[in-house]
């Protein structure tokens, strides 16, 4: 896989667990050093290293990707997505690992 591969979705994002954003307010850009989710006047970005686990789960009527992390100054995250098969065999593609298990939002 060549060191430039990246991959970029556009769906929706859970800053904090407190702020949302709907399709298509953000995006999700991942490389094999690093994942991004952006959303308007703010980006967030986690790097591999910091990465403590990928979680792909239902909450309620909607599919997410929780990142969980280490990076400091940046906020719990989880980015809605359209198709998680999809997400998730590009994330594996990038040599992340996928969980498909529950997300830990509060609902």
């Amino acid at each position: 896989m060549s060191q430039s591969a990246e991959f970029k979705e556009r769906g929706g994002a859970r800053i904090n667990f407190a702020w949302n954003w709907t399709w298509p307010f953000a995006t999700l850009r991942a490389t094999s050093s690093s994942i991004e989710v952006r959303i308007p006047g703010r980006r967030y970005t986690v790097s591999r290293d910091q990465v403590q686990s990928l979680r792909i789960g239902r909450v309620l009527f909607s599919m997410g990707l929780e990142i969980d992390h280490s990076e400091s100054g940046v906020p719990p995250l989880i980015f809605w997505t359209w198709n998680a098969a999809r997400l998730e065999a590009n994330l594996k593609s990038l040599g992340y690992l996928v969980a498909r298990e529950k997300l830990t939002v509060g609902v």
